[in-house]
């Protein structure tokens, strides 16, 4: 008898949710759609910088590409239909500046302190253009995240973002504590010096 009671009660709890996220606020739904794509994008570069101590490299190509993809398709459209301004076009060009500005630097000299200024120029880019980068896909991947008016969802957005970050590099800073050598070394990541065995 217990045991179908909870039955019952899961089925309730799943229909209870569908029901408020299909007939509810549509700009609810947009809100968990963004803070999903947005949390499992900072936390796996929070978690590697926390690991590893660095921005992976296809992290910030991911960016890259992102980001170029939509100002090539940008190029294509009417300045009048166009959805970047002038702010936005740079946004996305930042991370294709950086590129150039890191072969310029390397080229120069192969010493550590611009190596150092590569690191930080690269962290500085992928910091201030993932956001915008993100927020532009949803936009097209998802318009009706342009519905959403209420401040307390947007701000809400931001607080996903900053907290998944947060998280991702804390978990990876102390990953000895939930990850094991072997856990690295299975899913084809480099092992970490400091791992537990």
């Amino acid at each position: 008898m217990q045991e179908r009671q909870s039955d019952s009660e899961l089925y309730d709890a799943f229909a209870e949710t569908h029901e408020r996220l299909t007939k509810g606020n549509p700009e609810i739904r947009t809100f968990f759609v963004a803070a999903i794509a947005i949390a499992l994008t900072v936390f796996n570069i929070g978690f590697n910088l926390g690991v590893y101590g660095e921005v992976f490299f296809e992290h910030f190509f991911a960016i890259w590409v992102a980001a170029s993809a939509v100002l090539i398709a940008d190029f294509f459209i009417h300045d009048d239909h166009s959805p970047l301004k002038l702010r936005g076009k740079i946004l996305m060009g930042l991370p294709t500046i950086g590129i150039v500005l890191t072969v310029a630097l390397i080229s120069i000299d192969n010493d550590p302190i611009f190596d150092d200024i590569v690191e930080l120029l690269a962290a500085f880019i992928a910091l201030v253009t993932l956001p915008y980068t993100i927020y532009v896909i949803a936009l097209i991947t998802n318009p009706e995240i342009v519905t959403m008016t209420n401040q307390r969802l947007v701000t809400g957005l931001l607080m996903v973002a900053v907290i998944m970050s947060i998280a991702g590099y804390v978990i990876g800073y102390n990953h000895p504590a939930v990850l094991t050598c072997e856990d690295f070394e299975v899913s084809g990541n480099d092992v970490p010096t400091n791992c537990r065995e």
